[in-house]
């Protein structure tokens, strides 16, 4: 019998996750397992059918593709169902002020196993921790507009995204444009955070260094400088935080992307250079690396042909949660 709710977008970005488990145990609910669902609309479609009958059918679609966290449950309860759909209404009064959507809940055995087949190929392992703020592990994201968010006009970008499952304390350092040159100007100082390190650092940057300049006769860093480059990043983040981790590179739509403005050229070819020097770079030196999702040839999963859209960043959040999972 597949018993679980969703904690819905809502009640996770106000942080009320660990209220919403602390209310299912004291009514005899006990979690056993939790996990990030994240939908594709093909089966956002499937599930709720109804969705085509609103009069903002985009807005339902985009509320529904944004992560959710199931919670799989034990208990003794001899009709678990309804007693789950009370708990929904009574959370529902509680948060009526702040949110009114906070959980799902299966009214029924069939339509919870219906449901379960309908998740289980979107479901990334997710080991939900009740803490307190300052117990959170702390993560810094540093990078170029992929780290700003740049394309994912409905949350901000899978930075923004990680942000709202209330156990990580994210700092986002992302500027859209900077290569490793500009990375390196600006991390932040070891004086200032060598008494509280972060506990991952999480490192996206590389495409506008392979960015290939007719102008010059080269890419806008040369892959010898971005070597190193990637070497000095690593040693002086190593100075304020514990775990270093570079993420891999996307891929482009060349139709879109060579050229994406005058003199600047993203060609898939240069870009798989520097990810396997970013892979390479950071087995040599002792840091981790999270391949990423080609977003390319889909054009879904860009929003111009070269940043991600909201679909995109999601997937790229996928590979992140994978690797903390």
């Amino acid at each position: 019998m597949d018993i679980y709710i969703l904690i819905k977008p809502d009640a996770i970005k106000q942080n009320h996750v660990g209220e919403i488990i602390k209310y299912l145990v004291a009514n005899g609910f006990f979690p056993y397992k939790t996990s990030i669902l994240i939908l594709t609309r093909k089966v956002v479609a499937k599930w709720n059918p109804q969705i085509f009958e609103s009069q903002d059918v985009e807005a339902l679609f985009r509320y529904y593709e944004t992560p959710m966290i199931r919670v799989d449950l034990n208990t003794i309860n001899s009709n678990p169902y309804s007693s789950l759909l009370e708990l929904k209404k009574n959370l529902r009064k509680q948060y009526r002020n702040k949110e009114g959507n906070v959980i799902h809940t299966p009214n029924n055995e069939i339509e919870a196993n219906f449901e379960t087949k309908l998740q289980k190929k979107y479901l990334y392992p997710y080991n939900y921790i009740s803490r307190k703020d300052d117990d959170l592990m702390r993560i810094l994201i540093i990078g170029d507009s992929f780290v700003e968010g740049v394309g994912d006009d409905v949350s901000g970008g899978w930075s923004a995204r990680l942000n709202q499952f209330g156990s990580y304390n994210v700092t986002s350092l992302g500027i859209g444009g900077d290569n490793t040159r500009d990375v390196l100007l600006r991390i932040p100082s070891s004086d200032r955070h060598k008494q509280h390190k972060w506990d991952l650092i999480l490192v996206e940057v590389g495409l506008n260094d392979s960015r290939w300049r007719p102008s010059k006769s080269s890419n806008e860093v040369p892959i010898n400088e971005f070597r190193e480059n990637l070497k000095k990043i690593a040693k002086q983040l190593s100075f304020v935080g514990h775990t270093i981790v570079f993420l891999g590179l996307t891929r482009v739509n060349e139709k879109l992307a060579a050229p994406y403005k005058e003199d600047k050229y993203y060609i898939n070819k240069e870009i798989n250079i520097y990810d396997n020097a970013i892979k390479e770079i950071s087995y040599k030196i002792g840091c981790e690396y999270i391949p990423v999702t080609h977003l390319a040839p889909k054009d879904e999963l860009l929003s111009d042909g070269l940043h991600p859209s909201p679909a995109g960043h999601k997937l790229i959040l996928a590979s992140v949660l994978a690797y903390l999972g």
